[in-house]
């Protein structure tokens, strides 16, 4: 019998409500039609989904020759298999040929594939480069996404998708939407000039974006020093703007303002939301390194394995390299983690979700364990000649002789 695939998986997401279009990304995702490859990384809720299909519906208005058939796949873990990961593209491919009124013999020759598909034994190269020819040889273009490539696993998927893309047909563009930076070689593309990456930085709603949702699209006439907090609250963060939209419906001047200044990682529509779609699908350790350095307000390498040593729980101290390898994980998986310099040397959290995890980190080793961080970071701050942020922290703990005994006796050492 063969496979049932879900159809729902290859429906394109409808367009939400109150949408603030975005002509700068639009345009971006527009020049790069004429690319192999765009890529599109966030960590959830930053829009990446809704700008495709915003996008995607100006392609369909624009009525170009040749016209554009688009394939969608709505990627999950089931499909960490080769074969089943194949058959939704290719599905998707036949679909997106038949509704653009492509001769009946497409499907036919895509069902080819699928076929050899069917045999486990074909080796990726074989199925595909009968893809890729057929494909090659159609008077279309193709945009074919695939959304939510975090959820593949498996290296050999990854393995084959290069493959395909390194010898991807001309009358093709691959667009992959992921919270994590997928695990291709992407340099080397970029190098050549075959694609264009969208990243968080990319994604971040701009002030007057932010001004334009609250006041055109929710019609809440914030002031601008409103607007100003939320979007130093958020830093453009879609999924923060939409919860603060609700969160202030329905308010009177007074309310707002009250609401405003609540508005931080600890509300329980944040909380939810951090800890269903971000923190608990993280591995032990990843949340253990997450929650120790909560009290930094810019962290590197060094910094967080002097805080991450045994003491405060049963977790094992981490070196300085394994530090550094944790925070460059962090920055591939999109987790709410901003490098603060090009030499990725020094980073901080996205501030709501640092207040989510500050909670957590309480709930967990209480404020003496939280006290005992703070001054671990004082005096490594101190022996690093980085006195403000050393008395700062030791302040924040609440150890006033630490930090009375840091401003009369400095440390001399060399930043």
């Amino acid at each position: 019998m063969p496979e049932q695939l879900l159809a729902t998986k290859f429906f394109i997401p409808p367009i939400r409500t109150g949408l603030v279009s975005r002509p700068r990304l639009m345009k971006t995702l527009e020049n790069a039609l004429r690319l192999p490859l765009s890529i599109i990384t966030a960590p959830p809720g930053f829009g990446k989904t809704t700008l495709i299909t915003e996008w995607l519906q100006s392609v369909q208005k624009s009525q170009s020759t040749p016209p554009h058939c688009i394939a969608w796949v709505s990627l999950d873990p089931d499909d960490n298999t080769i074969s089943r990961f194949w058959k939704y593209a290719i599905t998707s491919l036949q679909k997106a040929a038949v509704s653009a009124a492509v001769p009946s013999e497409t499907g036919e020759v895509l069902s080819e594939v699928q076929g050899m598909l069917a045999t486990s034994i074909t080796p990726y190269q074989v199925f595909l480069t009968q893809l890729i020819n057929e494909v090659s040889g159609l008077p279309f273009t193709f945009i074919l996404i695939l959304d939510d490539y975090h959820v593949i696993l498996e290296p050999a998927i990854s393995e084959s998708l290069t493959y395909f893309i390194d010898h991807i047909p001309p009358n093709l563009h691959l667009i992959l939407a992921s919270r994590t930076d997928p695990p291709i070689p992407t340099g080397r593309w970029r190098a050549r000039g075959q694609m264009i990456h969208l990243r968080t930085q990319d994604l971040r709603f701009l002030m007057e974006e932010v001004t334009q949702f609250f006041n055109d699209s929710i019609g809440l006439n914030l002031s601008p020093e409103n607007v100003a907090v939320l979007d130093q609250r958020t830093e453009g963060w879609a999924a923060g703007l939409q919860m603060a939209a609700i969160v202030l419906q329905d308010k009177d001047e007074m309310e707002i303002a009250n609401s405003i200044s609540a508005f931080t990682g600890r509300h329980h529509m944040l909380l939810d939301y951090f800890t269903e779609e971000v923190l608990s699908r993280q591995p032990d350790e990843v949340q253990h390194f997450l929650l120790q350095t909560s009290v930094l307000d810019r962290m590197c390498a060094e910094l967080c394995a002097a805080l991450n040593d045994t003491g405060l729980t049963a977790t094992s101290s981490i070196t300085t390299i394994q530090a550094q390898a944790m925070l460059e994980r962090l920055e591939r998986g999109n987790l709410f983690v901003i490098p603060l310099d090009s030499e990725r040397q020094w980073y901080r959290y996205h501030h709501l979700f640092n207040d989510l995890l500050l909670t957590r980190l309480r709930q967990t080793i209480g404020q003496q364990g939280e006290a005992e961080l703070r001054r671990r970071a004082a005096h490594w701050h101190n022996q690093h000649g980085h006195l403000s942020e050393a008395v700062r922290m030791a302040l924040q703990a609440q150890d006033f002789d630490l930090a009375a005994s840091l401003i009369e006796n400095p440390a001399q050492s060399i930043r």
